[in-house]
């Protein structure tokens, strides 16, 4: 049977195996020290893009390199007419800042 023979290989070979896996996770936790994320929001923009090069003009004006998140949570869906016009104001009030 074909379920024998897988074990029989596997319990010949076991320390194979093992090493092999050994191996594989060594290079698995060395690739990890490359590992970035890059959350730059500028990466979504292209050259010459009217709200990137506002972006641009703020942080040189203001000395910033970081932006702002606004998260909105509501048990009803975003798209919502009432939840549009509040994202609408919220934005409104937002843009009116300093």
């Amino acid at each position: 049977m074909n379920v024998d023979r897988l074990s029989d290989f596997i319990y010949t070979r076991s320390r194979l195996i093992i090493a092999f896996v050994v191996v594989m996770n060594l290079i698995a936790l060395a690739s990890l020290t490359r590992f970035a994320i890059d959350t730059d929001i500028t990466g979504f923009f292209t050259a010459g893009n009217k709200v990137y090069d506002e972006y641009l003009a703020l942080t040189e004006k203001y000395d910033i390199s970081e932006s702002v998140v606004v998260l909105i949570e509501d048990t009803e869906s975003l798209l919502a007419a009432d939840n549009m016009l509040a994202v609408h104001e919220l934005v409104t009030a937002i843009e009116a800042l300093p």
